[in-house]
C-alpha cells in the first residue's frame, strides 16, 4: 500500500501546512485582541481550536471516505461475487465456473485484505471458506499480490470430510471500470496446495463488484 501510505502522508501534510498558515494570519489579529482592553479570552481560544478542528476533520474525513474519491482507481472495498475456474487436470485449459461465492474486501489508506469469502461448487458437492494472510497493491498499476488460506469441505453421499486444507497465492488485475474509474470487474490467476496430499491446482477467478456498493 505504498502509493495509498504516501498519498495519506501528502494530505497529513497538507493540513498541518493549512492550520499553520491559518494559525499564522490570524496572528497579527490575535496579538491585538489580547493587547485591547477587551475581555474575549474565550474567543481566542475558540480561534485556536476551530483552526484545531478543521485540520483534524481534513485528516479523519480522508481516512473515512475521501481516499476512495480520490483513490478511486484503486478502491476494492466492499462486497464481490466471484466464480472461480480451476484447471483440468493435466490440461492447461481452465473449464467452466465450478465455484461461486462472495466476499468482502476491506480497505484503508494503510492496507487491503480479504475478509473470509464462502462459495459453494455448481453442483452443491463442496463449498469452501478462504481469505488472505497477506495481500499488496501496487499503487502504479493497481494489481493485487495476495496469499490465501483456504479450508474446503467435500460432501460425500455417505459422509462429509471437513478440514482440507489449502495454502496459495494469487495475483488479481483489473478488467472493467465504471464511469468514474473504480474498478467494476477482475481477473485473478491462482495457485494453491493442499497440505494434506501436496497436490497442487491452478485456475482463474473472476471477481464483480455488487452494484451499488460504492460512494
Amino acid at each position: 500500500m505504498t502509493h495509498m501510505e504516501t498519498e495519506y502522508r501528502k494530505w497529513v501534510h497538507r493540513a498541518i501546512a493549512a492550520a499553520l498558515l491559518a494559525q499564522g494570519a490570524l496572528a497579527g489579529v490575535i496579538t491585538q485582541i489580547e493587547h485591547s482592553a477587551l475581555n474575549i479570552g474565550p474567543v481566542i481560544w475558540a480561534i485556536h481550536g476551530g483552526v484545531a478542528l478543521v485540520g483534524a476533520a481534513v485528516i479523519i474525513g480522508y481516512e473515512k471516505w475521501l481516499w476512495r474519491v480520490l483513490g478511486r482507481r484503486i478502491d476494492y472495498s466492499g462486497t464481490w461475487e466471484f466464480e472461480n475456474q480451476y484447471a483440468s487436470r493435466g490440461s492447461r485449459g481452465i473449464t467452466s465456473p465450478t465455484e461461486r461465492g462472495s466476499l468482502n474486501i476491506e480497505q484503508t489508506p494503510f492496507g487491503i485484505r480479504f475478509r473470509e469469502a464462502t462459495g459453494s461448487s455448481c453442483d452443491d458437492d463442496r463449498e469452501e471458506h478462504w481469505r488472505s494472510t497477506s495481500t499488496y497493491l501496487d499503487g502504479a498499476s493497481g494489481d493485487i499480490f495476495a496469499s490465501f488460506e483456504c479450508e474446503r469441505t467435500i460432501h460425500y453421499p455417505v459422509q462429509k470430510e471437513r478440514g482440507r486444507k489449502y495454502v496459495g497465492v494469487e495475483r488479481i488485475i483489473v478488467t472493467e471500470r465504471c464511469s468514474a474509474g473504480r474498478p467494476r470487474s477482475m481477473r485473478g490467476t491462482f495457485y494453491g496446495v493442499c497440505e494434506a496430499d501436496k497436490k497442487v491446482e491452478w485456475g482463474q477467478t473472476i471477481y464483480r463488484r455488487v452494484e451499488g456498493d460504492q460512494p
